[in-house]
């Protein structure tokens, strides 16, 4: 996918274009989602408050779906981010910190941080943002196949990932705005003539057992498409629960990745990421 960018940053934020070039595939389909639902864990809940909850509002929390637990490699790397969520990537993906300039660049050793509070942690604090074009910023960012396609102006990759700060509202309602949005720029910024897309249904899932949710949307760009425009964009949505039931809030992992043509990042790759998101203090 590709999309035309300006020069200024925002933190190494990426400006929206004005006119839709072409961009990622959307979306991850609900079998590869249920082949890597390893464990139902029936008893989990929302994270639970400061302390003084009560056990009324115990007894409210949504129990959370089934866990994912994708089976990581052992030479993925892992991308953290000040929540405590983190995923892990491929060791050929580029992982991208704040080195204190204001813009996006891999760590040393093309890997992640070990620390989420340093300014080269992946966290909001230091990590560099990057803006999705829909309102949306993330940090712990990470990228596979920057500029295989040449693009003036522009950039091209062939995935991206990342995870935003904390939104108020529930995992549900989160997840499925944000893939509304995403919906919504593929047909008006991330193609040229406009886009059919499925912005899918939000599924409850689990993620270290905490309450989340998972949508998929895809997009099929409509002809004549240019050569960095993929047949189809996917783009996952997963919010997880960071807040409490009197006072929601999510935090949500989102990833964009070409489809349906040679060269693409294979779908078992794409759906070990999504998959491997968790909470670093429960793994």
């Amino acid at each position: 996918m590709s999309r035309r960018v300006e020069s200024r940053r925002i933190a190494s934020r990426r400006a929206a274009p004005n006119r839709a070039v072409s961009r990622a595939p959307l979306a991850l389909a609900a079998l590869g989602l249920s082949a890597l639902c390893l464990a139902a864990i029936p008893g989990c809940s929302l994270l639970p408050g400061s302390g003084n909850s009560s056990s009324a509002a115990e007894s409210s929390q949504e129990e959370a779906g089934p866990t994912l637990g994708a089976r990581v490699p052992s030479d993925w790397q892992d991308v953290r981010h000040e929540s405590g969520l983190l995923y892990s990537v491929p060791a050929d993906w580029t992982v991208y910190a704040s080195t204190g300039s204001g813009q996006d660049t891999p760590t040393p050793d093309g890997g992640a941080p070990s620390s989420p509070g340093d300014p080269d942690s992946g966290s909001s604090s230091g990590d560099s943002a990057t803006d999705w074009g829909f309102g949306v910023l993330t940090t712990a960012n990470s990228e596979a196949g920057r500029n295989y396609c040449p693009v003036p102006g522009g950039e091209s990759f062939r995935a991206r990932a990342g995870i935003s700060e904390a939104r108020e509202g529930s995992p549900g309602d989160v997840t499925d705005s944000m893939a509304r949005a995403m919906g919504d720029s593929m047909e008006t910024v991330f193609s040229e003539h406009g886009s059919q897309v499925d912005v899918g249904t939000a599924e409850k899932i689990g993620v270290s057992g905490i309450l989340a949710f998972h949508q998929v949307v895809r997009g099929r760009p409509a002809e004549p498409r240019n050569q960095c425009t993929p047949p189809t964009i996917r783009a996952d949505v997963m919010g997880v629960s960071v807040g409490t039931p009197e006072e929601p809030k999510t935090v949500a992992m989102l990833l964009m990745t070409d489809e349906d043509e040679p060269g693409v990042i294979p779908t078992d790759v794409i759906d070990t990421v999504i998959g491997s998101l968790r909470f670093d203090a429960m793994v």
